[in-house]
């Protein structure tokens, strides 16, 4: 592959594969938007496809960067987009993104925000659901998926996931256990 980065990290392929491709997927809510790696405070550096090739990026075909947020996404739902894109490629489906350039069909159910621990409450002022595929088809074959098997919609399809739509991931005060982990010391517990 002439020009192609070598022994350059994985930034360095992406930013010379993208313009490339056919078609760029970002599957995953750390993809797309930088999930919690990106969270407010991050030292890493982690973002997601759109922010690295920026939100005007066009595939060499002039598709926008398809994204698939989830933690996980559907994983039929997955194979289903990308079966779609290569009808769209080959001319015969139009390609029906929404405003956040999800696969409109997968983006339809909209979910109760409320994270799990947490008393029913305005934890999240202003944020009222989220468009997700999981609650209707679980993760894989209908099996999984948080609201499926008792836990709660905490936002992690959204773009703002997980600063605005995750306080709960937020440092709170801290409770003190004496005992735990078998010595008569306290230690530390942290939400999740």
């Amino acid at each position: 592959m002439a020009g192609a980065p070598g022994r350059r990290g994985h930034c360095d392929w992406v930013a010379w594969l993208a313009p490339r491709a056919a078609a760029v997927i970002a599957i995953g809510t750390c993809a797309t938007w930088g999930g919690i790696p990106a969270a407010r405070g991050n030292v890493t550096g982690a973002m997601g496809l759109d922010a690295f090739l920026g939100k005007d990026f066009r595939s060499r075909t002039g598709l926008p960067i398809v994204n698939v947020p989830g933690c996980a996404p559907n994983g039929d739902a997955f194979v289903e987009l990308l079966s779609y894109v290569l009808l769209h490629l080959g001319g015969l489906v139009p390609l029906d993104l929404d405003e956040l350039n999800r696969p409109r069909w997968l983006y339809t159910t909209s979910t109760p925000l409320r994270p799990a621990r947490v008393p029913n409450q305005s934890w999240a002022e202003g944020v009222e659901s989220a468009e997700c595929s999981v609650p209707v088809r679980g993760w894989i074959n209908h099996i999984g998926g948080c609201a499926l098997v008792g836990g709660a919609c905490n936002g992690c399809t959204r773009p703002d996931f997980p600063d605005r739509t995750l306080p709960v991931i937020a440092p709170q005060t801290a409770r003190t256990v004496a005992g735990a982990g078998g010595d008569n010391q306290a230690r530390r517990l942290h939400p999740v």
